[in-house]
């Protein structure tokens, strides 16, 4: 008896086949390690993705030269203008889960994300 998926798993199996790309790039490793080995979001500019609107993919590299450390981590920013302004309220300016995965934090483990695949809702910054 062949014919056509029921339209629940034909949904899942598409939503499945959109996200595989992006799951895949993940890395596993929790590289965040807070030894200064490698700053938080592969050293892009947390800021940027505040003042980006959703249509923006990328965020703004930062740089060591406009560095702070929160919570052990290495943070790299752009200009001094978005050190400072995350330096005076890091709590409200800090993504979810740290800037771990926010799919591999909801299933109780760690893991870095690529800088490109993130999100807003409801002013709260999420990393894939």
């Amino acid at each position: 008896m062949k014919g056509p998926l029921p339209p629940r798993l034909s949904g899942c199996l598409s939503l499945l086949l959109l996200l595989l790309p992006i799951l895949l790039s993940i890395v596993v490793s929790a590289s965040h390690s807070g030894d200064g080995a490698e700053a938080v979001l592969r050293g892009y500019d947390i800021m940027s993705y505040w003042k980006a609107g959703m249509n923006s993919t990328l965020g703004v590299i930062g740089s060591s030269e406009y560095s702070t450390t929160y919570e052990g981590y290495e943070w790299h920013f752009a200009d001094e203008y978005n050190r400072d302004y995350f330096e005076s309220e890091p709590e409200n300016l800090t993504p979810e889960y740290g800037a771990f995965c926010a799919f591999a934090a909801a299933k109780g483990s760690l893991a870095c994300v690529q800088p490109a695949a993130w999100y807003k809702v409801n002013q709260r910054l999420f990393f894939v």
